[in-house]
This record gives C-alpha cells, structure tokens and sequence, in this order.
C-alpha cells in the first residue's frame, strides 16, 4: 500500500535534565532524539520520534540523524511512504521493513500509526512511579508523590549490594510496607550478588526483578534458589523469546516481558513479541526509554490499544526540566524553565501536487 504524502520534516532536539541521570553506560546531562512530522495529502499530521538512549540502544543518535535524512530525502522523492497494513488493535499503516537503525524504525512506525502524539494520556492507569538515587535524592523523590501508588519500580544495581536493600527499605518504610515493588537491575548482578539481594528483603513485595543477571540461563536458578520470580528486558532484544535457553512457557519464573518500541525495531516486533507473550500465559508491558512527552503520549496509547499489563512503565518524564509537547502540531516547550530546548529543523520539504 502506497501512502501519499504532501510535506514531510525532522527535528533534532536536546532536552535539559533536572540533574544528570546516572545509567549502566555513565552519567549523562541531557536527552537527545529526532522528531519525525508527515503530513498526508488530506492534510493529517503525525509524528514520531527516534531516541536512541546511550548504552542500551544498538544505535546512536548519529546514526538515526544520517538515516532519517535519508529516508525523508528519498519519501520526498517518491509522493509517499510504501507501506502495508497491521492487523489487531494496534492497526495503522505500518512501514514495510525499513532497512534503518531500529529507533528510525519506530519512528517511521509511530508516524505512520493511528497513535496520536498530542493526546493527553488517559488516567485510567495509574503510572508505576520511578524511583532512582538513594538517601535524601530518594526521600525526595517519594515525597514529591501525590498520591500512594499501588506498585513503584526502583532501579537497583548500581550501588553495592548493601546499599540496594537499604534503599528498598527505605521505599517500603515510607508506605508503612503498603506497597509493591517491580525491580529493574539491567543485568549488573552476578547470581551471588542476587541472590545476597533477595536474602535481605521481603520477597513477598516484590513482583519480579527485571534482567537480575547478565546471563538470563541463570534466572531460573535465580528463582528457584529465592522464589522471586524476574522479568526479560535487554536479554528479550538480544535473544529473543528463548532468552533464558526455553521457550517462553518453558521458563520458570518468568513473570513479564518489558518491551521498550524505541529499542524494538517498529510494531511488528512488538506486535510480534506480545502476541508470543501472550500465547505462553506471560504478561507484556510497555516501557518507555527516556523519550519526550510526544513520544509518551503514543506509548500510553500503545499500551491501552495491545491491553498490556498495567501500569505501563512510563513514568520518565519527571528526569526533564524541560519537555515536549505539540499545540496545533507546533512544537513547543514546556516545564519548569530549568533548562531550555534546543530544536534544529534538519529537514522541511513540500512535496508538489501530481498533476496526473
């Protein structure tokens, strides 16, 4: 299916963090990505957006830069994008298997969807609030709460192993032991230092640990030696649905799979992956990596749409002291005048009526 189009732009953006954000890969201090506008020749507009995040993307916002140029470039050229229709609640014109960096990927995906990139996120979910940082950073952050969540996810890991089970008791302190947790480790412990982590807190609040251990062979004896149950995330991308050395159902344990589009490679894979999730009785959810609100916006909209596990993990935008949003499909700025935009237009081409 071939999809017309009549102007077609990009924009590269840095987004100013609140403070520098501490990930696997090193400190950073701002975000970085590329908005992708398509106007249709009816005149709807829709956007997507490529935001590789360092150390965890297999691509670079180099990369995506040089890509969508391209592709925009060559879209210019030809009137339109070929594209072919995806089925089932995320149905939308889906582009037909982009040789790209896999966030350009996603966001030619997103553009060319029924996602909207100004819809307000329905509140029907109530967000899983990320918490980082440890001590008076932490209290902080859960004081700033203004309501007492059902589930909160803590990022561990990236403090010594002491240090992680203070911080989960000091999460659980504050909401009098209310409370559940949905962990995420991306992969920094060894088997003994998870499994000295579960020997130092209640099990029975956590939900799972997302990617305890490098090797996801060894989260099933991870579970079988504590009884905390994990979830697949960077093991999932890189290995697929026989991550753990089983099939999905064949994986004791296993409690989720976190599907995070940007780092997915389009709606397909997505698509791909739930569908198989689904069929093995695993729960999928959608998770965000860092990006601006437009791109939150389709995610929470996304998640609604695939009836994935609530709450999606989607509470990022909280890192920025200044974000994203569209009026009347303009870019603007918003948030607490931290820090400021800065947004180049990369690219802006109206595509001349066919006469014929």
């Amino acid at each position: 299916m071939f999809y017309p189009l009549a102007a077609v732009a990009l924009f590269r953006y840095q987004l100013p963090l609140k403070a520098p954000l501490r990930l696997v890969s090193g400190t950073i201090e701002y975000r970085e990505g590329v908005l992708l506008q398509l106007t249709s020749s009816d005149g709807n507009v829709s956007w997507g957006e490529a935001a590789p995040l360092p150390g965890f993307s297999p691509d670079s916002i180099e990369n995506a830069v040089v890509s969508l140029q391209a592709l925009c470039e060559q879209w210019s050229s030809a009137g339109g994008i070929q594209c072919h229709l995806l089925s089932g609640k995320a149905e939308g014109l889906i582009s037909a298997c982009l040789d790209a960096p896999v966030s350009v990927q996603c966001a030619a995906d997103f553009a060319l969807s029924r996602l909207s990139a100004d819809q307000i996120p329905s509140k029907a979910d109530s967000p899983c609030p990320l918490l980082t940082g440890k001590n008076i950073q932490l209290q902080s952050r859960l004081e700033q709460q203004e309501y007492h969540p059902d589930v909160v996810k803590l990022k561990v890991g990236s403090f010594a192993v002491a240090e992680d089970i203070e911080r989960l008791n000091q999460v659980r302190d504050f909401y009098n032991g209310q409370i559940r947790f949905r962990l995420d480790a991306n992969r920094q412990w060894t088997l003994e230092q998870a499994l000295e982590f579960a020997a130092g807190v209640d099990g029975s609040l956590i939900d799972w640990i997302e990617e305890p251990i490098a090797d996801a062979r060894q989260h099933i004896r991870f579970y079988q030696t504590s009884g905390i149950g994990y979830a697949l995330d960077e093991n999932l991308r890189d290995f697929g649905t026989v991550a753990t050395g089983y099939p999905l159902q064949d994986s004791p344990g296993l409690k989720a799979i976190v599907i995070k589009p940007t780092m997915s490679g389009g709606l397909n894979q997505v698509s791909d992956w739930i569908i198989k999730a689904r069929d093995a009785g695993i729960p999928s959810i959608i998770s965000s990596s860092f990006e601006s609100s437009l791109m939150l916006n389709q995610l929470q909209q996304l998640h609604q749409k695939l009836e994935c596990l609530a709450p999606p993990g989607l509470d990022t935008a909280g890192v920025f002291g200044t974000d994203i949003v569209l009026k009347q499909n303009r870019i603007q700025q918003c948030g607490d005048n931290s820090g400021s935009l800065k947004l180049t237009q990369l690219f802006n081409y109206q595509i001349p009526v066919s006469s014929g």
